[in-house]
């Protein structure tokens, strides 16, 4: 990661984000929330397995011997636990929720409750967030959406139509 634009984001407060957001000069722009037990359990095994796959990718294409030695050898290398941990190991227990933007451009107020990047049961119950919501909000904070529906009702896109122009139009 070498740029952190404005936006939503679900980032680990860890030395490297910390270091990157002092480089850019982003310290006054960014909004933090604490992380619970459970949720930082998530908040740190998603960057270790990014960052095990780039290690691998590295040693992989470093071409030393067979392609079975390399993966081989990076898997039982003693440096790679090292680096896992001194990358993935948070400073406090945080998480960079936002970059808001410069002014006069208007900040992003919906956040969805339950973050796609996190995995949650959404069951309609009267005091849980509603699937319409979260894809509601979700529409409004992302750049980028990529559905795969297997069942959909014409009611259900009627009614996620406003949330669908307002992300097309951005």
């Amino acid at each position: 990661m070498k740029d952190l634009p404005q936006g939503l984001y679900e980032l680990l407060d860890t030395e490297a984000l910390e270091e990157l957001i002092k480089d850019l000069q982003l310290s006054e722009r960014t909004r933090w929330e604490p992380v619970d037990e459970q949720r930082l359990f998530h908040a740190i095994t998603l960057p270790m397995a990014k960052e095990l796959a780039r290690w691998l990718q590295r040693e992989i294409a470093s071409g030393r011997g067979t392609l079975y030695d390399r993966i081989h050898d990076s898997i039982r290398s003693q440096h790679l636990l090292e680096h896992l941990l001194h990358s993935c190991m948070p400073l406090e227990p945080k998480i960079l929720t936002q970059i808001t933007p410069i002014p006069p451009e208007p900040e992003i107020i919906k956040r969805p409750d339950t973050p796609l990047s996190e995995s949650a049961l959404l069951t309609g119950a009267s005091k849980s967030p509603t699937l319409y919501s979260q894809m509601e909000k979700e529409l409004a904070s992302c750049d980028r959406a990529d559905w795969l529906v297997s069942f959909i009702k014409f009611s259900g896109i009627r009614r996620l139509y406003p949330a669908l122009q307002a992300f097309t139009r951005t």
